[in-house]
């Protein structure tokens, strides 16, 4: 099955895995927000400091179901 991306997409997306848990929130929030009434996440905002980068790859690194993925 082929996972479907959310709008937005770049180098980091959201797939239709997202179960909602927020984790990319408190990793990155400059970076992914939430869509309460889909109750899952989405970019919001690709990485453009080092920082942001850094945090986007831990947020995705964290998610429980893989739904982040880097382009």
């Amino acid at each position: 099955m082929v996972k479907k991306k959310t709008k937005n997409e770049g180098e980091y997306s959201v797939t239709d895995d997202c179960i909602g848990c927020e984790t990319c929130i408190e990793i990155a929030p400059n970076n992914f927000g939430i869509n309460k009434k889909a109750k899952m996440a989405f970019v919001k905002k690709q990485p453009s400091t080092a920082l942001e980068r850094v945090d986007c790859k831990e947020a995705m690194k964290a998610c429980p179901v893989d739904a982040i993925e880097f382009a």
